[in-house]
């Protein structure tokens, strides 16, 4: 047994507090330190000896000697030395030959002569067995007594009997309390841990002995507990700091801990108390007993877990109470889908609900709720990566990065706006996504509303329903068709494999289209139909690239227009540019014949193709291709279904291209002349001479170079003499030049401002092509041109 020195405030030989003082503790009549002891939980370790004091001359921590007498001297530390300036003994001596009375049970106990000192008690009462024990009369205690450690004596009031014992453990029937006897229960969790005159220190840890324990209500200690097997409190609820458990088949009661390492769900009789209990780790056994597994009701939680770690097997439980995680641990495998549960500032450390989904919880009817706050993910941490993912899903994140580690789904119902470094196995998006890294065969974009971003992806898509497309190094490959009327493309350094498919509008219908722009891009296998197609210094393979017309409205008219940008391309296989062609053309040939073309270009493209690059398939004769051009000539506007020539300046340029396509000049065409339309077949034809009304300078014929050129000489570069020449305000991209006959007979170069259209040649040139421009007269109704040929 101990004895303990309690802490106490010491004093010097002037009265004021021991500053910087200290006690030395010796055995009895002699000059040995005693052994000194403290208390680290409920078991003791090497204390100190000397005991130094504070600041206040106060000694801190209680010290525990055995069960002795001892000679205990007080120092001061007087100029860097310590003096003795008192000293006192403390203790007794447990007599090794005790007087050989033994009474029995307390009552016998309370009828002993305290002159006796030292009594051994046997038994409790007539229901309670107990073993034999030692009890001490301290005639200086007036604590009450508690019918067990403390006993007061039937002669005399003041004074008490002190259990003395070796014990770690206070068993139940000390105090007289077993499975059935139970009325002391209260006294046998509250009693003094150190009583007495020399603090006689009881065994610390009441400790329940085998059967079921009917008491009810809730119980406080602030000691831990100790049970047997087969020790259990079926009914009340037991607040304490601790319990230690011996290996048992069943539970042994419901319990709150405030200082609990480890609680095994064996222990306990209902399910919610296991969570709730708080202890820092808590265990899933693989084997339970509980009486009630039912976990509450919905819409109030089960428990909340904060700062605990979660191990084991999962439980099986019933009810609709959620468990509530916050700032926890959770080991593999330790959490169930079929609990409805939520997070807050956990650190995962690997899978958890690969079974489940994401969005349980909503729904009463589920058993899952996993939705999340403030969590902490990595994905490093989690061995299934699809697991990281529901988890983040949970937690409302919108950007994931997956640092190279594969994944089955991203649905189109979880909150990604951004995805980096992930090998996707189906990924669905019907909001805004950035895709970076990304590579996934099965690619499905479900909004035509939505913005896509993507950058140096691998992406097969099965569905391109979106809005905006901005794309940068990806390589790309279609199992579906885009459809240009909402999706506006822009991509850049893309490889892209169409597989038979369409980009463009998906049907025959001439509406408006956004604008598709390729920059460095590799294009295959598929076609492209466009409107407003911007195709720059891209590789396009057996992909036919079609310009349509559309109908859309230009101020308050309802009109017919087309445009392109096409230029520094590679054209290769079975590709090519197809102007107009549709083929549904037969309800739109009045409208798509007086189309109007603004800023089309066709330069520096090369055609390895095995027909010829450049047509306008649709083109069925002259007469028609004039009316399909009307929209590059200028009408006064005064005949019915001539356009306001205001309304549609044009810039027009066909320049530099190469390979199996239309050449910049050629030979003319005699047979081609439109209406009033006269071509000069060479400079010596002056059989129509025209005056533009506009010239600064009296000019009478303006002519094409290579008219008369039979050896097809390249135009010469341009000298400008006099003024610039105007045509009707319109203005012509240079380096484009054309010859004017002056009055006086010479031949003068000039830089032309005007409406400079492609024409074709004859049909039996199909690819020679040359530059034609006329001005208005007196003697002409208008003014007309050829597009280029298609072989007609």
């Amino acid at each position: 047994m101990k004895l303990s020195l309690t802490p106490t405030q010491y004093f010097d030989l002037t009265g004021k507090p021991l500053v910087s003082g200290r006690l030395k503790v010796y055995l009895h009549g002699s000059d040995t330190l005693a052994d000194t002891f403290i208390l680290s939980g409920n078991d003791f370790v090497q204390g100190p000896n000397p005991i130094n004091l504070d600041a206040a001359g106060e000694q801190q921590n209680t010290v525990f000697l055995e069960a002795s007498i001892y000679d205990v001297e007080v120092e001061q530390l007087v100029d860097g030395q310590y003096a003795k300036i008192d000293d006192f003994q403390f203790g007794f001596n447990v007599p090794t030959v005790k007087n050989d009375t033994i009474v029995e049970g307390i009552a016998g106990l309370k009828e002993a002569n305290p002159q006796l000192g030292f009594v051994d008690v046997v038994g409790y009462d007539n229901y309670v067995q107990c073993g034999l024990r030692t009890f001490i009369w301290d005639g200086n205690c007036t604590v009450s007594e508690d019918g067990g450690s403390v006993i007061a004596s039937d002669s005399t009031e003041n004074g008490r009997w002190l259990l003395l014992s070796d014990l770690r453990e206070m068993p139940s029937n000390y105090f007289g309390v077993k499975a059935g006897h139970e009325a002391n229960l209260a006294s046998f969790l509250t009693y003094q841990q150190t009583v007495g005159t020399y603090g006689i220190y009881m065994p610390p840890v009441p400790r329940f002995l085998p059967g079921d324990y009917a008491t009810e209500g809730t119980l406080f200690t602030t000691k831990v507990l100790s049970f047997d097997a087969g020790a259990r409190l079926t009914k009340a609820f037991v607040l304490c700091p601790a319990i230690e458990v011996t290996p048992a088949p069943n539970y042994v009661g419901d319990f709150q801990f405030t200082n609990q390492k480890v609680a095994e769900s064996r222990w306990f009789r209902r399910v919610s108390k296991f969570w709730s209990c708080g202890a820092f780790e808590l265990h899933q056994s693989r084997t339970n007993y509980f009486e009630d597994i039912d976990s509450g009701t919905y819409g109030s939680l089960c428990a909340t877990l904060m700062h605990q770690t979660v191990t084991g097997v999962p439980l099986v439980m019933t009810g609709a109470g959620i468990l509530e995680f916050n700032h926890c641990n959770i080991a593999n495998y330790a959490l169930s889908t079929a609990w409805r549960t939520s997070f807050k500032n956990c650190d995962f450390t690997d899978k958890f609900f690969n079974d489940g989904d994401w969005d349980f919880g909503t729904d009463v009817s589920h058993r899952q709720l996993v939705r999340s706050t403030e969590n902490r993910l990595n994905v490093d941490n989690f061995a299934d990566a699809s697991a990281y993912v529901l988890q983040q899903a949970a937690n409302g994140a919108t950007v994931l990065d997956m640092l190279g580690r594969h994944i089955g789904l991203v649905s189109a119902s979880m909150p990604f706006r951004s995805i980096r470094n992930a090998i996707i196995g189906e990924l669905h998006a019907n909001s805004g996504m950035a895709l970076e890294n990304v590579s996934c065969a099965l690619t499905y974009l479900e909004n035509k509303y939505q913005t896509v971003s993507t950058k140096h992806c691998t992406l097969g898509i099965i569905q391109a329903d979106v809005g905006d497309w901005n794309d940068n190094g990806s390589s790309l490959t279609f199992a579906c068709d885009i459809d240009t009327t909402y999706t506006q493309v822009n991509w850049l350094d893309t490889a892209v494999d169409l597989g038979l498919h369409r980009m463009g509008r998906a049907s025959d219908d001439l509406i408006y289209q956004k604008t598709v722009v390729l920059w460095g891009c590799t294009v295959n296998n598929g076609v492209i139909a466009s409107s407003r197609p911007v195709v720059l210094e891209c590789n396009i393979a057996d992909t036919m690239l079609y310009v349509y017309p559309c109908e859309t409205m230009i101020g308050s008219t309802n009109t017919w227009s087309m445009s392109m940008e096409i230029r520094k391309n590679r054209f290769n296989g079975a590709a090519g540019i197809a102007i107009g062609a549709n083929n549904g053309l037969s309800d739109h040939l009045q409208g798509v014949y007086e189309c109007v073309l603004s800023n089309l270009a066709i330069t520096d493209n090369v055609f390895n193709t095995a027909s010829q690059g450049v047509t306008c398939p649709f083109w069925a004769g002259p007469n028609l291709a004039y009316r399909f051009m009307q929209g590059l000539t200028m009408f006064d506007g005064s005949n019915p279904g001539y356009r306001n020539k205001e309304y549609f300046p044009t810039v027009y340029e066909y320049r530099d291209n190469s390979g199996n396509c239309p050449r910049s000049y050629g030979s003319a065409t005699a047979d081609v002349n439109v209406q009033n339309l006269a071509v000069v077949d060479s400079w010596a034809d002056l059989t129509s001479t025209m005056d533009f009304a506009n010239s600064q300078l009296v000019l009478y014929v303006f002519a094409l170079p290579a008219i008369g050129n039979p050896n097809r000489e390249q135009i010469p570069a341009s000298t400008i003499v006099g003024t610039e020449y105007h045509v009707d305000r319109r203005c012509v991209t240079v380096p484009y030049r054309g010859k004017a006959l002056a009055a006086s007979g010479d031949c003068r170069d000039y830089p032309l401002h005007g409406y400079l259209p492609m024409c074709a040649c004859d049909s039996t040139q199909p690819n020679d092509m040359f530059l034609c421009m006329v001005g208005t007269c007196t003697a002409l109704t208008g003014e007309g041109i050829n597009p280029i040929g298609g072989g007609q």
